[in-house]
């Protein structure tokens, strides 16, 4: 692969989102910004840097990725953290991608293989076409039939205002009607988010691999039968949405919540575009 083909997508550090990358270390403490805050900007800043000195020049932004321009690319590189790699993800549908931890010190990065100290090596393997590709099952969601953004993680269906419980009809080899504060629906890569693996415990479940072609729910807080299930191949799991306004997000991402009324019906399965990550 010609690594000057690759898109790098990379998350601004809160001192690049605020605009204040002009300022001294002591300038930004003195604005109450904690020191970790400071390391961790110079951490994301050090990575691309790196990665322009191996001539690496194709740089987007979160805001301004469209599937169109991502796919113009060979594949994608994410410098970030799970979460904004999973909102990445929703515009790499064509390409393979390279996830990177921008700031190993702060981030866990559960999804993220590679930081700084391979990226030499990563590379390398690139430019010798020595790599393979994972594919981690995605979930299509429709709302009224109009497919909306792929889950690379977790979606999550709940009531507008937070104190109230959603109510829905579940329908997957049966019908069943439950009230929750909100019905989780996870991918592989989604079955260790800490939102669901504290209902994991609850109920007794296992995490599964990302690349299983399996999806996965849980009720929180609900009333009703089947607080938990699964979704596999070839099944299709309709949530008809009851009263209340509600709301459906993506990956935690603002950009992809979308609102949901009463008789809404949201449909759930395994997509046939996984995501496709490089393994080197």
């Amino acid at each position: 692969m010609n690594i000057s083909n690759i898109l790098v997508i990379p998350k601004k550090s809160t001192i690049e989102r605020d605009g204040l990358t002009s300022l001294s270390e002591k300038e930004l403490l003195e604005r109450k910004y904690k020191e970790e805050d400071y390391d961790s900007h110079l951490r994301q800043k050090q990575f691309i840097e790196e990665l322009k000195k191996k001539k690496i020049k194709n740089f987007l932004t979160l805001d301004d990725l469209t599937i169109e321009e991502v796919n113009k690319y060979k594949a994608a590189l994410t410098a970030s953290g799970d979460d904004f790699f999973c909102q990445a993800a929703h515009y790499i549908i064509d390409i393979p991608v390279i996830p990177f931890n921008s700031d190993y010190k702060l981030s866990h990065g559960n999804l993220l293989p590679y930081t700084i100290h391979d990226l030499e090596r990563v590379l390398i393997n690139l430019e010798n076409d020595n790599y393979s590709i994972e594919e981690w099952a995605r979930a299509k969601i429709t709302i009224n039939d109009k497919e909306i953004k792929l889950t690379t993680s977790l979606a999550l269906i709940r009531n507008i205002d937070i104190s109230l419980r959603a109510h829905y009809d579940l329908y997957l080899d049966g019908h069943i009607k439950q009230a929750s504060s909100g019905l989780l629906i996870v991918t592989g890569a989604g079955s260790t988010n800490p939102w669901y693996s504290f209902y994991r415990r609850v109920f007794n479940l296992k995490p599964f691999g990302k690349e299983e072609k399996k999806l996965a729910f849980v009720a929180r807080e609900y009333s009703g039968e089947m607080p938990y299930g699964e979704i596999n191949e070839g099944q299709e799991l309709k949530i008809v949405y009851g009263k209340h306004s509600g709301e459906l997000s993506v990956d935690s991402f603002d950009k992809h919540t979308y609102d949901i009324k009463r008789g809404d019906e949201i449909k759930v399965s395994i997509s046939d575009k996984p995501l496709r990550i490089i393994k080197v």
